[in-house]
């Protein structure tokens, strides 16, 4: 008989489960050794390096990095940085950047293999970014990975509405996951009040207010680099002032700063002459339009204005912010508007007078666009990735870079 007559047809099963179940808790003990052994080897390496900074916020993160970097340097401290924005790379301590192969999606398992670096090289200090989007990923980058002595937060401008919300408080309900207890936190006195100040309270952070214009001795209005954000200075200078750095290791080190690809620049191009503004990176409305008042006064009387807005497949928030932004109220700030990407048809159904790009090389874009004989200016906005970047490296080598 099939029960083998023992009357218990199920017999054949319950002899199978007990194994199930024993190659299940041996998987878990497995998995929680691993755990146990990951996590020693992650803090033997990170309590190698005397000094962890991170950098965290909206905008202008990579921008921070890249000088505190650059001033440590000059100091004499030997300092690994570390930046994602629009080229993800590592600085080497002799000032070289070396690059971050990625087989696949940015991942935070990058901030690991930094700590191994740092601990291999012997480095005094890591500058790192922070590089997550999603909560969760802020809590393990932050609190498990880094565990960083000091913090920076640059700003809580709109961004990355799907992951990190809409509105502000939601925003910095995020960011202060990258806060360790008992940490210097260095940020604006904007910044300080709401959920922020609310969460510092709770960790027992040291709250290092930068107050507005720090850096004006070290770099008056007139000699300051068009690419440098104020902001963004005043709360490096305030970090080095605190680590006993002098004004003379920051100014050089300042002026010295390798800038990411996607920072602010400008490129001229001819005949006829076209001056390219890289605003690329600035991505958000508010950001876009801090850059393009900055540049204007010093590009007047170079040629008419023309926006060209690059809008990503993958960023549809980013797009609905640019069409409210251009509608209400009207922004009539460049003499006409192209827009080039993925939603460019719609952005056009919306907006009448932005006239969509056909997609293609830089030199056919060009040919495209109404240029003016005696000279144009072309803001390039909205996002770097695609049509952005390749626009910029097309000027890069065809072009001159232009000092404003």
């Amino acid at each position: 008989m099939s029960d083998s007559g023992n009357g218990f047809p199920g017999r054949l099963n319950d002899n199978r489960s007990p194994t199930v179940g024993l190659v299940l808790i041996l998987g878990v003990l497995a998995f929680l050794v691993f755990l146990i052994l990951e996590g020693y080897q992650i803090r033997s390496w990170r309590e190698a390096i005397p000094l962890r900074v991170t950098v965290t916020g909206t905008r202008g993160k990579s921008s921070v990095v890249r000088m505190i970097a650059s001033i440590l340097r000059q100091a004499g401290w030997s300092v690994l940085a570390k930046t994602t924005g629009s080229e993800a790379c590592y600085i080497l301590p002799d000032s070289r950047v070396g690059s971050i192969r990625r087989r696949g999606i940015p991942s935070i398992v990058e901030q690991k293999r930094l700590l191994k670096k740092a601990r291999d090289l012997a480095v005094d200090c890591i500058v790192v970014e922070i590089m997550s989007l999603q909560p969760e990923c802020h809590q393990v980058e932050s609190g498990w990975i880094l565990q960083a002595h000091k913090t920076l937060l640059t700003n809580l401008r709109p961004d990355h509405a799907e992951q990190m919300g809409e509105h502000p408080e939601q925003r910095a309900r995020t960011l202060c996951l990258d806060f360790q207890p008992g940490t210097d936190i260095y940020l604006h006195p904007g910044e300080f009040s709401g959920q922020i100040r609310t969460d510092l309270l709770q960790k027992k952070c040291r709250p290092v207010i930068c107050r507005a214009g720090l850096s004006h001795s070290l770099f008056p209005p007139e000699n300051l680099p068009v690419h440098i954000i104020r902001s963004n200075l005043d709360l490096t200078v305030r970090f080095c002032h605190d680590l006993e750095i002098g004004n003379s290791a920051i100014t050089r080190g300042v002026k010295n700063t390798r800038q990411d690809i996607g920072a602010l620049s400008v490129w001229r191009l001819s005949p006829p002459t076209i001056y390219l503004v890289n605003a690329f990176s600035a991505n958000d409305p508010q950001s876009t339009h801090q850059v393009f008042r900055r540049c204007y006064p010093r590009l007047a009387g170079k040629g008419r204005i023309i926006g060209l807005l690059n809008l990503r497949k993958d960023r549809p928030d980013r797009s609905r912010d640019w069409i409210s932004f251009l509608t209400s109220p009207p922004r009539p700030w460049c003499d006409r508007l192209y827009v080039v990407g993925e939603h460019s048809r719609i952005f056009h159904r919306k907006i009448k007078y932005a006239l969509p790009l056909r997609p293609g090389p830089p030199s056919r874009l060009l040919r495209q666009i109404e240029l003016d004989d005696k000279g144009s200016i072309l803001f390039g906005f909205g996002n770097i990735k695609g049509t952005g970047l390749e626009m910029i490296r097309y000027f890069q080598k065809q072009g001159e870079h232009h000092v404003i």
